[in-house]
């Protein structure tokens, strides 16, 4: 029984670290898009 319940228990952590991991990437890509859009914008008005 204690085998059974365990299991779930590591799918989630797996699974919390996976939308963990995906969440700074698409954190990272768009602070990275939105420096490069700033930087561009800034460019053409100055």
């Amino acid at each position: 029984m204690n085998g059974r319940e365990e299991l779930p228990q590591i799918d989630q952590r797996e699974s919390d670290r996976a939308s963990a991991a995906l969440g700074m990437t698409l954190l990272l890509a768009f602070f990275t898009f939105g420096f490069w859009l700033g930087a561009g914008f800034a460019t053409l008005v100055f």
